[in-house]
């Protein structure tokens, strides 16, 4: 009878209308349905105008602006939005108790990432969060990372394909886009300044995280997002 689309920004597409219009009772074009969509921030698959083309298809519908932030504390919040300025801003956060900052931590050319990263898992679950709790996403699709951190102490812990009870969830940014995590752990950022739509998936990767944000940047990583600042002052 109704249908709900959520990630919407991917599916009002040609390429999904035959799905749309199989989906509700009287077709996409006469059925009942309700579509929540970030037309500003998070098209990372397809470049169509969502928008667009739902007015080409059925005309001028009614459009609620949402600008709250019900996601992320709002330290993490303000961090994306000075790191993409060019990012729609939110009004409002629900959630404005205090809570440390993102952290940054740079990684060295003659340093090995490993014993960092096993630094931060730790420093993560010092400040009380599970295995589940974490996530580290990195622009990469890493598909066995328990074999490629396999001098990390947590590599028994590691796993990539999803959530999994006890387990430290290691996924690409894209896949994790419409999820979050309480604390995530971006790497390999460098990976994203030659995208082009590199903005789009970092602001993806930047608002996963709820209530923990930690980066690890090596000195390319860390040179793109001195870029991404300079571009926006």
């Amino acid at each position: 009878d109704v249908i709900i689309i959520d990630e919407a920004q991917d599916l009002l597409n040609s390429t999904f209308r035959p799905i749309l219009n199989e989906s509700v009772l009287s077709g996409f074009v006469n059925g009942k349905w309700y579509a929540f969509v970030d037309l500003d921030a998070q098209k990372i698959y397809d470049q169509t105008d969502s928008l667009s083309f739902v007015k080409t298809e059925i005309g001028d519908i009614p459009i609620f602006t949402l600008t709250r932030n019900c996601r992320n504390v709002i330290q993490i919040g303000h961090f994306a939005e000075g790191l993409l300025p060019f990012k729609p801003k939110w009004n409002s956060f629900r959630r404005n108790e205090n809570h440390p900052n993102p952290q940054l931590v740079k990684i060295g050319s003659d340093q090995d990432m490993t014993p960092i990263l096993d630094d931060v898992v730790e420093s993560c679950k010092r400040l009380g969060f599970s295995y589940d709790d974490i996530s580290i996403l990195s622009p990469l699709e890493i598909s066995e990372p328990q074999n490629i951190f396999s001098e990390s102490k947590f590599a028994s812990k590691f796993v990539s394909g999803g959530k999994k009870s006890g387990k430290i969830n290691f996924t690409s940014i894209a896949k994790f886009k419409g999820l979050e995590s309480p604390c995530v752990i971006l790497m390999d950022l460098e990976q994203l300044s030659t995208s082009s739509n590199k903005d789009d998936l970092l602001y993806v990767g930047l608002t996963r995280a709820t209530d923990r944000l930690v980066i690890l940047a090596n000195n390319l990583a860390h040179s793109f997002m001195i870029k991404l600042l300079e571009e926006g002052v």
